[in-house]
């Protein structure tokens, strides 16, 4: 058996995270195209159409248009390159931890020409500080591939729920600002022009639908993700301190594994600004966690 440092370094696995990381960032630039238009757009339109058109039932269905648009469209592509960058990373997955593909649960993994496509469309130069060799630390060698494949997987979204909540949060304190700015502007325009702001509040509903829609599938997939980690922390407990058999523990870290695909699947993009501010550190502290649990591992080992 090839230890994992030596696969995940191989032509064909870098060329597998290359694609992945294109995947993503293709993604993510849906997801910003979506901000444009529920954001800045939705706001352009509702007081354009309102001031100068002055017909609210006009200004309502332009609002209408732009939430079909981003659900029906823009929504979709997003998610269909996102679940093929999930594919792609579990491909890399199985091959460098040593894990059979799980047909019935994922279906049929991204086709070569895929992986070569959006591959070359990588531009290494985005991320100076984050190469993709040595993707998992190399300390993991240390133990059997039974333990440390679990320490690869345990330290492998290690950082993702910190990075949503802290999304959340960003998304919250702009939409109780906008909350405020519309409430303000309601005084204002209270003597002036009620009817015609009481419609350009109704065709902001593209900025609050798209909002709220990101503060709930992040938090529910921050929560997934702490659900996962208690899972992991009881294998890890299991490999130790229960003595579970090594049969058991490949049982439970393919399980474990399908759960890692399903949140990654599931798991809205963040927007790369955001993605790029913390990823850094956060994978930083991702590796260091990684050496800590491979010595936690072998000190157990020799009791």
């Amino acid at each position: 058996m090839e230890p994992i440092s030596k696969i995940q370094n191989e032509k064909l696995q870098l060329q597998r995270l290359a694609a992945q990381r294109q995947m993503y960032d293709e993604a993510r630039r849906f997801k910003v195209y979506r901000m444009i238009l529920t954001v800045p757009v939705a706001i352009c339109w509702a007081i354009l159409s309102t001031f100068l058109i002055g017909n609210g039932i006009i200004t309502l269905i332009g609002g209408l248009i732009i939430v079909l648009i981003d659900i029906f469209t823009l929504s979709n592509i997003e998610k269909f390159i996102h679940e093929k960058a999930a594919k792609t990373q579990e491909l890399f997955d199985c091959d460098v931890l040593q894990m059979d593909w799980n047909y019935d649960s994922i279906g049929n993994p991204p086709t070569p020409d895929d992986i070569v496509e959006f591959a070359s469309r990588y531009d290494p130069k985005r991320y100076p500080n984050s190469p993709l060799d040595n993707w998992y630390s190399n300390k993991v060698d240390k133990l059997p591939i039974h333990l440390g494949r679990i320490v690869c997987q345990k330290s492998n979204l290690s950082w993702d729920a910190k990075l949503r909540r802290r999304y959340v949060k960003a998304i919250t304190i702009y939409l109780g600002l906008l909350t405020f700015l519309i409430i303000c502007g309601g005084f204002i325009f209270s003597q002036i022009q009620l009817s015609g702001y009481t419609f350009i509040i109704a065709s902001l509903g593209p900025i609050f639908i798209f909002s709220i829609r990101e503060i709930k599938n992040n938090l529910e997939s921050a929560k997934s993700l702490d659900k996962l980690k208690e899972k992991m922390d009881i294998l890890w407990h299991e490999a130790f301190i229960g003595k579970a058999q090594k049969e058991e523990l490949v049982r439970a870290s393919r399980n474990w594994q399908n759960d890692i695909y399903n949140h990654r699947k599931n798991s809205p993009v963040i927007p790369k600004q955001l993605y790029e501010k913390y990823r850094d550190p956060d994978e930083t502290k991702m590796h260091r966690s990684s050496d800590a649990l491979v010595e936690d591992a072998l000190r157990h080992l020799k009791k």
